[in-house]
């Protein structure tokens, strides 16, 4: 009877830890930050990809879609979140069809991680006016035995305005003969 007690005991004891892991792990996500900005076109736009509240973590496979006519990758620059002395990272993007592929894992004997930060950092070329969306299309996050880590996605944008307009210099000056006029006029008013 001790043996059953003891084997259920421990069962149950298994089964708890578990439910806590799973529980633990649902608040993992994936989010693009900052979730909105607005650039002028011709300034460089950069967004992060973080990864928040994992719990061993040691692998992570993350897909992104953008609008080609809008923006351009530049440069995608991994992040500190996984120790970039024993990690292996693959990353592509095509700015044809607007896509980033990204994936990082820990090399052996690296441990996992746990916490939040910055997986990789994305920095694009404004093109023209008009609004992008960086939409996370698939992230997959793996612990060190290669269960998926369930976890949420947040999506951002970036917004491309025109800037603002300069007047041309025929308009300058007109405007400073103006005011020259409005000065001498001024003067010889008020000089008498």
């Amino acid at each position: 009877m001790k043996r059953i007690s003891l084997a259920i005991i421990l069962t149950i004891a298994v089964l708890m830890g578990m439910v806590a892991y799973a529980y633990a792990q649902a608040g993992a996500a994936v989010v693009v930050s900052p979730a909105s900005q607005s650039v002028e076109m011709g300034q460089p736009a950069q967004v992060a990809i973080h990864i928040n509240n994992v719990i061993g973590l040691y692998g992570a496979e993350v897909h992104i879609r953008f609008d080609p006519t809008v923006l351009k990758v530049a440069a995608i620059t991994p992040g500190t979140l996984m120790d970039p002395a024993h990690r292996s990272v693959i990353s592509h993007h095509d700015n044809t069809v607007g896509t980033i592929d990204f994936a990082v894992t820990l090399l052996a004997p690296a441990p996992a991680v746990s916490g939040s930060g910055t997986l990789f950092t994305v920095r694009f070329d404004t093109l023209k006016d008009g609004v992008s969306a960086v939409d996370i299309t698939n992230a997959i996050l793996v612990s060190a035995e290669g269960a998926q880590i369930p976890a949420t996605v947040s999506d951002g944008e970036v917004s491309v305005t025109l800037p603002p307009e300069i007047p041309e210099a025929g308009t300058l000056a007109l405007l400073a003969s103006g005011l020259a006029g409005l000065a001498v006029f001024a003067r010889r008013k008020w000089g008498k």
